[in-house]
């Protein structure tokens, strides 16, 4: 007996170093590739880790608090393998950690599978609004009876539109109803059909190559959905060909109307979200920018095979699109390199437009350059050769098509178009980069952007804001870049965003909102 207790004993003591060795070797495995300048790389060390190993967690966790919004999402996607004993600690580190990062990752990852969605109710009355708003989305994308339940409670109470608009797109989502901000409408509604209701069925993603097609089919309209578009509880859908241009917008809202264009290669999801919230000033539509497709009769350039992008033929079909809704003028809200629309549409048409909103752009092709510089500069400083490649791969010789950096392979491609959405926001952790990511991803085909330069516009006397980001990590754009614009916009005005660097809409809500509710008051639409 003694015997066997001692060979139990040496067992144990050789098993301890085995143990230990096993875990040393994980956790360096981890720390090289976290050191690696590659997210790709980050990304598998992340998401190679063991979410049921108490140490393991501690390092995601570290990742949910410091990393970008890609390498988050490798964590919340390790999270939600955790086993059942895991959940009371994640539920209690939900409760009780201190970062709302965290928090934010933990319900994301609880919130991805039906049977544990429920444990994310408590968070809708977190301290933090961005914690608040990951289990609103959470909900929407798996809902049960007790998480609508929950919603409707926290839309009577919810006070930050951020986090309200997604309590409202989840219900919608979840019920297919269209009742409005009304609490108490929902609580009736549900009162009558909590019993009956049931989750749709989830079905498989679209197959990627149907995502580019443009919506050729469209799924038709049931009454109730018209109704709700008739009385602005539901954003109507409306495509349409205007001087040889396809359209597509949605629209929302009361009053003068607003045409607003997402950046150039976006679809306008995360505008339509934030901006919804003045729809009681001004009648919204959200016009995504043609694919290079939708327009006919186009000339290539050199010998790169594309053409530049029309961006004068684009403003012809907003006046078409202005005359066919019999409207004296518009007000044109362009982000990015979309506010070149918007003002060569003032140059060609001075009478027919209200308002000129400029949000993170540039006066032309040389200030964009000077972005770019910055922004190669920058990844050279902090040894970010991913950033540096994106910015070399932005310039193309017209003359032979070639890129001044060609990614090596189709991880690093995507790599690059990655970097290229990380770099609109100042904070790169924020959630909605990861989740607005590819479905704001709008392929727009070969093209080349064209020629274009402020001071050869004509200028106009209308009412203009011009809108900035301040924030150190604001490479693109400059504030001394958007001053120049008050040279060719006398009754222009500058909103600086210090909290952003091109997501103002995002990243910087009260003050951006507050500034157009104020440029609004400030010059009216004028009444016919």
């Amino acid at each position: 007996m003694l015997i066997a207790r001692k060979f139990v004993l040496l067992a144990a003591l050789l098993a301890a170093p085995a143990a230990a060795a096993l875990a040393q070797s994980w956790e360096r495995e981890f720390a090289q590739g976290m050191a690696s300048t590659d997210t790709n790389v980050r990304f598998k060390a992340v998401t190679d880790l063991d979410p049921n190993v108490a140490k393991a967690r501690e390092l995601l966790y570290s990742v949910l608090e410091k990393e970008t919004w890609y390498i988050r999402a490798g964590a919340i996607q390790t999270l939600a393998r955790a086993g059942d004993d895991v959940l009371p600690e994640l539920r209690k580190d939900l409760e009780k950690h201190r970062s709302p990062f965290v928090r934010e990752g933990i319900v994301f990852a609880l919130g991805s599978a039906r049977e544990r969605v429920n444990d994310v109710i408590p968070a809708l009355a977190d301290k933090s609004e961005q914690v608040r708003r990951a289990a609103a989305i959470a909900i929407g994308m798996k809902p049960t009876r007790e998480g609508i339940t929950a919603l409707i409670e926290r839309l009577a109470e919810e006070e930050e539109f951020p986090v309200k608009v997604f309590i409202r797109d989840s219900l919608e989502k979840a019920t297919g109803k269209y009742l409005g901000w009304s609490a108490q409408d929902w609580k009736n509604w549900w009162a009558a059909n909590r019993e009956q209701w049931k989750p749709k069925e989830e079905t498989p993603p679209a197959d990627p190559s149907e995502l580019t097609r443009g919506g050729d089919e469209k799924k038709e309209k049931s009454d109730e959905e018209k109704a709700a578009e008739a009385d602005d509880r539901k954003v109507s859908e409306t495509s349409t060909t205007l001087r040889d241009v396809e359209l597509s917008f949605k629209e929302t809202g009361k009053g003068g109307p607003l045409f607003i264009m997402p950046d150039y290669g976006r679809n306008g999801v995360y505008l339509e979200k934030h901006l919804s919230s003045l729809s009681d000033i001004a009648r919204l539509f959200f016009i995504d920018l043609p694919e290079i497709h939708k327009f006919k009769g186009l000339q290539n350039v050199g010998a790169t095979g594309v053409p530049y992008y029309p961006i004068d033929k684009l403003a012809d079909a907003f006046d078409a699109l202005r005359e066919e809704r019999k409207q004296e003028r518009i007000a044109i809200l362009g982000h990015g390199m979309s506010a070149w629309v918007a003002m060569r549409y003032a140059t060609k048409y001075p009478k027919n437009v209200s308002h000129l909103i400029l949000v993170c752009t540039w006066t032309g092709n040389k200030a964009w350059s000077k972005g770019r510089d910055r922004i190669e500069a920058d990844g050279k400083q902090r040894r970010d050769p991913e950033q540096e490649h994106y910015a070399q791969n932005r310039v193309v010789d017209v003359n032979t098509g070639k890129h001044n950096y060609e990614p090596k392979d189709m991880q690093e491609a995507e790599a690059l178009a990655r970097m290229d959405w990380t770099l609109m926001f100042a904070d790169p952790r924020n959630a909605l980069a990861f989740l607005w990511y590819k479905p704001s991803y709008r392929p727009m085909g070969g093209c080349i952007i064209p020629e274009f330069d402020v001071g050869k516009e004509k200028g106009n006397p209308v009412p203009t804001l011009i809108v900035v980001g301040t924030h150190p990590r604001s490479l693109w754009t400059s504030v001394a870049d958007a001053r120049l614009f008050l040279k060719y916009y006398p009754n222009g005005q500058i909103l600086e965003c210090p909290n952003t660097a091109n997501m103002p809409m995002i990243e910087d809500y009260e003050r951006f909102t507050k500034g157009l509710r104020a440029f609004f008051k400030k010059y009216p639409f004028r009444k016919k």
